[in-house]
């Protein structure tokens, strides 16, 4: 059953501060898309606390939550099963993952082994990471063709550069961060819009067991209920 914003959080609201976010620094759209932004705004407002973002390195974001350091992470995080043994997660919108390339190379690739042999920057810890290393790879073999090169880095921004220098043929990111890279500059970067990967969920992560875990699931299903979700 599905509660409205407002109240779900009642018994939460003593001895609350601050909700702090942490968010990947340098992870183009990481720093909340407007419809997760809005959602955690208007539950916040709900718990009467202000938000307080901080930034962190991407491998960071767990430990972090972990540590104490943040009350829950945001930044484009998918939803898996690895992740679930370590946090509690929070699905807010469905997800798939491109290959973000230089503009002037999009028309190369139409399938997935078209990236076999080539180089491509991950974001460690990521399950883009994982999957290239493993189905990516096991891809390119079955098919006879050389192995992709993956680079990965915890350096959120470096993902980009390497793409611009040249030292990375494209990179596998959220279908969702590919194409915002892109339409920021069209002249630099494109996606192949026939190749994506990884289906499932993107989420808002918590420590385990914490309290606002529950609240904040049935805070946006109730925003999805009374269709204000729809309207951010």
């Amino acid at each position: 059953t599905t509660r409205p914003v407002e109240p779900v959080m009642s018994s939460l609201t003593q001895g609350i501060g601050d909700l702090r976010i942490a968010v990947a620094d340098g992870y183009f759209g990481s720093n909340l898309f407007p419809e997760a932004k809005e959602a955690v705004a208007r539950i916040a407002k709900a718990l009467g606390v202000k938000l307080e973002i901080t930034k962190s390195e991407f491998d960071a974001l767990i430990p972090g939550l972990q540590s104490g350091r943040a009350d829950l992470a945001a930044s484009n995080l998918n939803a898996t099963a690895e992740r679930e043994k370590a946090v509690d997660i929070v699905a807010y919108m469905t997800s798939w993952s491109s290959f973000l390339v230089p503009a002037a190379d999009v028309g190369k690739y139409k399938e997935v082994t078209d990236f076999c042999g080539k180089k491509i920057a991950l974001l460690t810890g990521a399950p883009q990471q994982q999957y290239v290393e493993t189905d990516l790879v096991n891809a390119c073999k079955e098919a006879g063709l050389a192995a992709p090169v993956p680079l990965a880095t915890s350096d959120a921004a470096a993902l980009t550069v390497a793409i611009k220098s040249g030292q990375a043929d494209g990179m596998l990111q959220s279908t969702t961060t590919a194409h915002a890279n892109a339409a920021a500059n069209p002249s630099v970067f494109g996606v192949p819009d026939s190749i994506k990967v990884l289906p499932g969920y993107v989420g808002f992560l918590f420590p385990k067991k914490s309290a606002l875990t529950e609240p904040f699931r049935d805070a946006l299903q109730g925003m999805l209920k009374d269709g204000s979700y729809e309207k951010l």
